[in-house]
């Protein structure tokens, strides 16, 4: 590397020579340059040069990194409360009084064929408040009593099967089938089986 700076020295001197004519003290840079015959020498003649260009290069090559900082975005989401409040239904009921007992037709019927049992069932029925009773034979022989009724006494049906201590009582409606004869104001029967019949 040395040779070719020489020698790009030289050429550069001969060529000023020419044009110019040699200057004074020419001659002394000539002989300065070719007296230097020692490499390293040479090197190290130019190695403040190399350094000063090292050192321009590698500032002007510096980066600076400054590290990013990454914001993670926050979304909060809002879920609105519904508070249910039920509604309170207040249900109120008329219970309507039954009629008295004395105010309801009651026939007692003898369905055991036991002599006297429509007779003494009348007497029960009248002991129990039930006034308007008549008595009257059955058609058929019933093992258990039942409580006949029109269809808008099934309620004082079940007061009527309590009171003569029937407790799981069989009730069933007064129409055109039944075993007795019925007359217009009949609204109750006792029809009488052998299961009180002593």
């Amino acid at each position: 590397m040395w040779l070719a700076y020489v020698g790009v020295t030289l050429l550069g001197a001969l060529v000023g020579v020419a044009i110019a004519g040699v200057p004074s003290g020419g001659n002394e840079v000539v002989s300065q340059i070719s007296s230097v015959s020692d490499p390293a020498t040479v090197d190290e003649a130019l190695q403040p040069d190399v350094e000063v260009v090292a050192t321009a290069t590698a500032q002007a090559t510096t980066t600076s990194t400054v590290p990013l900082t990454t914001v993670a975005e926050t979304t909060t989401t809002s879920t609105p409360t519904t508070s249910t409040t039920p509604a309170t239904t207040t249900s109120t009921s008329t219970t309507v009084p039954l009629p008295d007992r004395g105010d309801i037709v009651v026939v007692a019927v003898n369905g055991a064929n036991v002599a006297g049992l429509a007779g003494r069932t009348t007497d029960l029925l009248i002991d129990l408040g039930y006034s308007r009773t008549r008595s009257t034979d059955g058609t058929i022989v019933a093992e258990t009593t039942v409580i006949y009724y029109i269809d808008d006494r099934v309620a004082e049906a079940e007061r009527l099967a309590a009171d003569i201590g029937l407790d799981d009582p069989l009730l069933r409606l007064i129409d055109d089938d039944v075993p007795f004869n019925v007359l217009g104001d009949d609204e109750l029967a006792v029809y009488v089986g052998l299961d009180r019949a002593t």
